[in-house]
């Protein structure tokens, strides 16, 4: 019951860092939420999962009208030409138009690290570090925005064991990602093979709580590119020079010490050189 519903303990601060976390994801209710901005980014999260559920809904059904066709004898390289009876096509919007689906013959394809073309495509092996061969330091730092794509990956992998977990009377719980590879297939999607450190528990009859492991080959499929464009109303924004900071101001004075030292030294010093010299520093 307490993770249906989930009680955060951290008084102001609940739910104003990380909503990527399995707490969030299983409970029913959250508590407690005092504050309208946090409410909204809550709100706006939970849309942007139930979005990921639909596009993964369209994606199932791209794949089974696919797998139909060929059980039928039908030609895969035109499926968008389809008709369901006469005059009555399969798919109603074709490419740029307002509901096109997207490419049927590339989203029906079951997901698989060996969909063509085969050429190869070098993977990056990710442990404490990435070793990548396509960049000039092979050995770098684990970086922000791929963790953040691998604990997605994990997570989404997680849920799946753990769906019928309560029929079946177990849990797998996430524990360490001991070593894994990624690569990107420009086609397709990203390709991603991952060892798991996870812990099996049994409450249910005999129970038992013992380490595993488990080699998971996932794929995330590439659907159609959205693209929103953003006008910014420049009637109502109000343009100012830019305000001088005091390291500007630093680099000013102390530039213009040099520059009077030589303009004395060279006997040449005017205010009107001077005024010219600080114009050059402000437009870099």
């Amino acid at each position: 019951m307490q993770h249906i519903l989930y009680h955060n303990s951290s008084g102001r601060d609940a739910f104003t860092g990380n909503l990527k976390v399995k707490e969030v994801h299983r409970a029913m209710t959250l508590h407690p939420v005092k504050r309208h901005k946090y409410m909204y980014r809550i709100h706006n999260y939970m849309r942007g999962l139930k979005i990921h559920d639909l596009q993964q809904d369209m994606l199932n059904k791209h794949r089974d009208i696919y797998a139909m066709l060929r059980l039928l004898g039908g030609n895969l390289t035109s499926m968008e030409k389809v008709e369901l009876s006469h005059n009555s096509p399969l798919f109603a919007n074709g490419v740029g138009e307002e509901d096109y689906l997207g490419d049927p013959y590339l989203l029906g394809k079951e997901p698989g690290l060996l969909k063509p073309p085969l050429e190869l495509i070098p993977w990056n092996f990710v442990s404490r570090s990435i070793y990548s061969p396509g960049n000039l330091n092979p050995r770098k730092k684990l970086e922000s925005h791929i963790k953040e794509g691998l604990d997605d990956v994990i997570r989404e992998v997680m849920e799946n064991l753990n769906t019928f977990s309560r029929e079946r009377g177990r849990m797998i719980d996430f524990q360490e990602l001991l070593y894994g590879y990624y690569r990107e297939n420009p086609l397709h999607g990203a390709d991603y093979i991952l060892d798991l450190l996870l812990v099996y528990k049994k409450y249910r009859g005999r129970k038992m709580t013992v380490p595993v492991r488990k080699h998971a080959y996932v794929q995330q499929q590439f659907t159609g590119l959205e693209i929103r464009e953003m006008v910014e109303d420049l009637a109502s924004t109000e343009l100012r020079p830019p305000s001088t900071s005091a390291e500007e101001t630093a680099a000013v004075n102390s530039d213009d010490v040099i520059y009077d030292t030589m303009a004395r030294n060279q006997g040449r010093r005017s205010k009107r050189q001077k005024k010219t010299v600080i114009n050059f520093i402000m437009g870099e």
